[in-house]
C-alpha cells in the first residue's frame, strides 16, 4: 500500500502535526534537529510498531504527554477506497492498533499492511555490527517471501524458550530428549527457508550493486549456526550437551546463523571504503524491496534518512537514478539537510513533492 497522508500526535516533539503526501517521492529537508528523522520514524512504526533508532518507547512520548497517537491513510493503486491506520501507544509500552475500525491483535498483522524498507545512518551496522542485524536482514526477506515463515518463527521462538529453560534448570537428559527432536526440526526448516531466500536474493543484490559500484562481485552466505540435517544436528547437540547444560541456553541453531558478506571473495570491510560500504548497505536494501515488488506484484515503501551522508557527488547521482527509476512503483521519504538536491532531482521524471521542516513544523515548499 501507498501512504497517503500522516498525523503525529505527541510522537517526539511534533504536538499534532498532519500531511498529505505525494505517491511518488517525498523530500524533507531542514537543519539538524528540526524533526526530518522524526517524520522518517513515525512513518517507520507504521509498518513495524518500533522505531529504528530508540529502545525505550517512553522516549518518542512528548515529554508532556503520556501516550502518542499516530494516524494514516493508506492507499492501494488499483483501488479507490483509503484504508485507516492508527496506533496509540502510552509510556508504559502499551499499544493498541485499529485498522478500518477493527483492532489488530498481532502487532506483526502491520507488516502485511505496509512493506518499508528503512535506509538509515546507522544502516552500517549492517556489515559492522554483530550476526543478529544481519539474521532481522535475512528474516525480514524471509517475512515477505515465505507465507509460512512467521508462524515458523513463532514457533521456533517458543521451542528454544523452552529448551532453554529446561538447560537452565539442568533438567534430565530424557526429558530434553523430546525438546532436542523438536529443535532439530524447527532449526532446519528456518535454515532452509533462509538458505532459498537467499539463493533467489544473491542475484538481485548484484545486479543493484554493480550499478553503485561497477567491477566488483559480491557474494552473500549464510553461516546457519549449527550442522545442516536433522540427525546430523542431533547428533551436534548430543555432544556438546555438558557445555550446554553448564551454559544454561542452547549454543548451536538458527538463533546463531550470520550472513557471511564477501566483496571479490574477501571480507566487505577489508575492501571498500566508508562510502563504499554505505553504497553496499543501500543496494542491498534496494535489492530487498525489488524482491519483495517482484514477488507480491505491490509497491514498497522506501524511508531514507540523511541521504547524502558519506556519499560524494557521483554517488548520490546514481542513487537518486535509481530512487526516479524505482519510484514509477514505489514510494519514497527522504530527509536531507538543505534543498541543494534540486541538482539530482531536477530530471526526475514521476512525482516529487518537497517539505521544509523547522522546528517541528512542516510545510511543503516549492521545487524551485
Amino acid at each position: 500500500m501507498f501512504i497517503r497522508k500522516v498525523k503525529l500526535t505527541n510522537f517526539r516533539n511534533f504536538i499534532s502535526t498532519s500531511i498529505m503526501v505525494g505517491k511518488g517521492v517525498n523530500f524533507f529537508y531542514g537543519e539538524n534537529g528540526s524533526g526530518k528523522t522524526s517524520i522518517l520514524e513515525a512513518i517507520n512504526y507504521i509498518s513495524q510498531a518500533r522505531s529504528f533508532r530508540a529502545n525505550k518507547n517512553s522516549t518518542i512520548i512528548n515529554h508532556e504527554a503520556k501516550e502518542f497517537v499516530l494516524f494514516s491513510e493508506l492507499f492501494k493503486e488499483s483501488k479507490d477506497f483509503v484504508s485507516r491506520l492508527g496506533i496509540v501507544r502510552n509510556y508504559l509500552g502499551d499499544i493498541k492498533v485499529n485498522f478500518n475500525g477493527v483492532p489488530l491483535n498481532r502487532v506483526a498483522d502491520l507488516a502485511n499492511n505496509v512493506c518499508i524498507q528503512a535506509i538509515v545512518p546507522n544502516g552500517l551496522s549492517l556489515l559492522e555490527a554483530g550476526p543478529a542485524i544481519r539474521r532481522s536482514f535475512i528474516d525480514w526477506g524471509c517475512f515477505y517471501h515465505f507465507n509460512d515463515f512467521s508462524e515458523i518463527s513463532s514457533d521456533f521462538r517458543k521451542i528454544i524458550r523452552q529448551r532453554n529453560i529446561l538447560l537452565a534448570n539442568k533438567s534430565s537428559k530424557d526429558y530434553l530428549e523430546y525438546w532436542n527432536n523438536c529443535f532439530a526440526e524447527i532449526s532446519q526448516r528456518v535454515t532452509e527457508k533462509r538458505v532459498e531466500y537467499l539463493t533467489i536474493f544473491n542475484n538481485y543484490a548484484n545486479d543493484i550493486t554493480s550499478r553503485f559500484l561497477p567491477n566488483i562481485k559480491i557474494s552473500l552466505e549464510l553461516v546457519p549456526g549449527h550442522k545442516l540435517g536433522i540427525s546430523d544436528f542431533l547428533s551436534q547437540l548430543s555432544s556438546h550437551s555438558g557445555r550446554e547444560y553448564a551454559m544454561g541456553y542452547s549454543l548451536f541453531g538458527p538463533q546463531k546463523a550470520d550472513l557471511c558478506i564477501k566483496v571479490n571473495n574477501k571480507p566487505s570491510l577489508d575492501i571498500l571504503s566508508r562510502g563504499q560500504q554505505k553504497l553496499l548497505v543501500i543496494a542491498l536494501k534496494f535489492a530487498q524491496g525489488i524482491v519483495y515488488q517482484n514477488l507480491m506484484n505491490t509497491n514498497c515503501v522506501y524511508i531514507i534518512d540523511d541521504i547524502a551522508s558519506e556519499l560524494d557527488t557521483n554517488s548520490l547521482y546514481k542513487v537518486y537514478e535509481l530512487v526516479d527509476e524505482l519510484s514509477d512503483n514505489n514510494q519514497f521519504f527522504i530527509t536531507s539537510l538543505d534543498k541543494d538536491h534540486q541538482k539530482f532531482t531536477s530530471k526526475f521524471h514521476n512525482e516529487i513533492k518537497m517539505f521544509h521542516v523547522e522546528h517541528n513544523d512542516i510545510h511543503e515548499s516549492d521545487l524551485v
